[in-house]
């Protein structure tokens, strides 16, 4: 293998809409979408779009980092 077969991305998303994250305090869970710039928090299908698009479409793309975190790193 040579050092251009080799890519690194790395995707990071914020808070996660699981059945976990819906199971805790409901004005908490509301706040946490409320501070999202798109308004809401991040589907499980979501992430795994991004890994994949990461896998198969971002071929170009190494040695960054993907947010999908529907703008929250936008915001102080």
């Amino acid at each position: 293998m040579c050092s251009s077969d080799l890519r690194v991305v790395s995707v990071s998303p914020a808070l996660v809409d699981t059945d976990f994250v819906k199971s805790l305090d409901k004005e908490w869970h509301d706040q946490q979408g409320a501070r999202t710039p798109l308004g809401r928090l991040a589907t499980p299908d979501e992430v795994g779009a991004a890994v994949t698009a990461a896998v198969t479409t971002l071929t170009f793309s190494t040695g960054t980092v993907l947010q999908v975190d529907g703008g929250r790193t936008l915001t102080p």
